[in-house]
């Protein structure tokens, strides 16, 4: 029965430590199929390599490699600005740590492996450890916790599942060290609890979790600057003084100086404004609002538009007509028909994770279907390992626009972030601000397709 329960556990775990690892990496870096295949490749290699050989896998290395990468991965996980900047270091690290863990308790589970009798049982707890570990992280986490919790508890899970299979079957040379190395792994696991215990007071008290991600809510220390701050995967998605003189203040990403800014103050003509805005977030763009101007937003996450409502009042100040459209904006857009914007704005970002298919060239077609003749469509495209103002200027190129570059810093006084966006209008209209530049041709990167679409052409 024990030898049992071991089997089924050495398999659950590395199958929750693949999708959890896996959803981190394309929840926030892009959801394309090389950050698919690449920790499903790692997983099954530790499977072939394990039951091939027993040289492959040596507890004197793998064993230590898991104590160090356990509160790594953790800490790097629950404080996204410890990573370095640029794709590769986050890949390298998911990548090794899939790989360790995997070999660990797949290497665990291949010593464990019965006489040839016994081997038909041996393989069909295998593949109900496998299940059980897809149907906990896919179906059961999702409704069970209000956070990304599985990538933690995997990686403790792994070092509880491990240490107890070296303490049921030690390696023979090594069999008075057990003791020892159970006790080096119940510290480890001592030492994690304890940190995440540090950390717990920072975590938000309003959090909730769905298909699309997890939406957090904190508050900083009360007093006249106290801000709310809307987080969805590690990203800000908006913030909000909560001093009545201040809560209308256009922060973030969306100050006055930012692209977001001048898109506005560029389409100005003393009429009203007619304002679409791809991802709600906070409802920051609804600082801009004028009686008389009409506003709609595009979202595909119900529990944004929730927690914009409920916890932020851009909305509920706005003086203009508002319209709320849930959903995938490129698909709702697809099917509406045309809406004469002046400025159409788009940041759809949930984590570091770029909207592929909101950059394509059939995307711009509907975006330039739906502004007017001489609106402004500005891109939010601010990331930590991606630059994305060469694919926009070939999306421009494509229907002969000009695109503009416009980054600023930030400003603690005025709540703003540091943000990059491109703007494409008139080029009569945009020149005329300070601090925008023409985006240079980007001849080395393909236009970025349905079809088509490389990630490597723009890694940082």
């Amino acid at each position: 029965m024990r030898d049992s329960l071991l089997w089924c556990g050495l398999a659950a775990v590395p199958t929750v430590v693949l999708m959890a690892a896996t959803s981190h990496l394309t929840a926030n870096i892009a959801p394309v199929p090389m950050l698919w295949v690449l920790p499903l490749v790692i997983y099954l290699l530790t499977f072939i390599l394990c039951f091939e050989s027993a040289r492959w896998y040596r507890r004197w290395l793998f064993l230590p490699l898991m104590a160090l990468l356990t509160p790594l991965l953790i800490a790097c996980t629950t404080f996204p600005s410890l990573m370095p900047r640029g794709i590769v270091w986050p890949t390298l690290l998911f990548s090794a740590s899939i790989f360790t863990f995997c070999m660990a308790c797949h290497g665990e589970l291949a010593r464990l492996k019965p006489q040839p009798a016994q081997l038909t049982g041996y393989y069909l707890v295998i593949a109900t450890g496998g299940a059980i570990g897809g149907i906990f992280t896919g179906l059961l986490a999702p409704r069970m916790f209000n956070d990304d919790y599985e990538l933690t508890l995997s990686c403790i899970a792994a070092v509880c599942i491990v240490g107890a299979a070296c303490h049921h079957r030690p390696a023979e040379p090594m069999k008075r060290g057990a003791r020892v190395k159970a006790a080096v792994f119940f510290t480890t696991l001592v030492g994690v609890l304890w940190g995440a215990n540090a950390i717990w007071p920072a975590i938000p008290t309003i959090k909730a979790r769905n298909f699309y991600g997890t939406v957090k809510i904190k508050d900083t220390e009360p007093g006249p600057s106290q801000v709310r701050q809307l987080t969805h995967g590690t990203i800000v998605h908006g913030r909000q003084f909560l001093e009545a003189q201040k809560r209308r203040w256009p922060t973030s990403y969306y100050g006055n100086n930012s692209g977001a800014g001048i898109a506005i103050a560029a389409s100005r003509d003393g009429a009203a404004q007619h304002v679409g805005v791809i991802g709600l977030g906070a409802g920051t763009m609804a600082a801009y609002c004028r009686p008389g101007d009409v506003y709609r937003f595009y979202e595909i996450n119900p529990l944004v538009l929730d927690f914009a409502e409920s916890y932020f009042s851009f909305l509920r100040d706005c003086p203009a007509r508002k319209d709320i459209a849930l959903g995938d904006a490129r698909l709702v857009l697809g099917a509406e028909a045309p809406q004469q914007f002046d400025v159409l704005a788009v940041d759809a970002f949930s984590g570091d994770s770029v909207p592929v298919h909101l950059l394509t060239t059939e995307a711009f077609n509907i975006y330039f279907r739906h502004l007017k003749r001489d609106g402004v469509l500005a891109i939010h495209i601010s990331n930590r390992y991606l630059d994305m103002a060469p694919v926009v200027r070939r999306a421009a190129d494509t229907f002969h626009r000009t695109a503009f570059l416009s980054q600023n810093k930030s400003d603690s006084v005025r709540g703003t972030t540091a943000a990059t966006w491109v703007l494409i209008g008139q080029r009569e209209k945009l020149l005329q601000y300070a601090g925008l530049h023409e985006l240079p041709p980007a001849p080395d990167v393909r236009p970025w397709t349905d079809d088509y679409s490389s990630l490597l052409e723009i890694m940082k």
